[in-house]
């Protein structure tokens, strides 16, 4: 029995990547993403019709929609790889502003439900910035009532102080 062997009979394993082929590797239950992975994995040769398809099936979209849509697409696969969810981070730009988060997040799921993923495989991510982020207040009765989904939060450290 190898190491990842020995870990499965204790937790879950989760892959962090945007590569498919690592995925199909280890075989994870769930997968996380994120816009960075995501920027990764989109400039190898093997996913770049991914990245073409998607840009191309939405002329004159923003730049910050066709994002979500590249990173829904890559996690519409990757949910083809993996049996359990997957998850995607809100742009962590976004994380002083509790309502453009929100926002982001309904969106994210908005886009994976046309594309013909169920919310249950489905785990939105957003930044956990410090005590004036969004993260604390998206675990509030309002905002999971709103989006009907959990979110995890990825600890980000910022160069600029926190607001006030």
């Amino acid at each position: 029995m190898n190491a990842l062997e020995r870990l499965r009979q204790f937790t879950t394993v989760v892959a962090d990547t945007g590569d498919f082929n690592a995925m199909r590797a280890y075989a994870p239950r769930d997968a996380t993403t994120n816009p960075t992975l995501i920027l990764k994995a989109a400039q190898k040769p093997e996913y770049r019709a991914l990245l073409e398809q998607t840009v191309a099936s939405h002329p004159g979209e923003p730049a910050a929609g066709v994002c979500d849509r590249l990173l829904v697409r890559f996690g519409r696969d990757i949910l083809s790889i993996v049996p359990g969810r997957v998850s995607t981070e809100v742009d962590a730009r976004l994380s002083f502003d509790v309502e453009a988060t929100l926002a982001r997040a309904r969106r994210l799921v908005g886009l994976y439900e046309e594309a013909g993923v169920g919310r249950e495989r489905v785990l939105v991510k957003v930044a956990s910035t410090g005590k004036a982020s969004a993260p604390p207040r998206c675990s509030s009765a309002k905002a999971s009532t709103a989006t009907s989904r959990c979110c995890s939060l990825s600890r980000r450290q910022w160069p600029a102080p926190m607001p006030a």
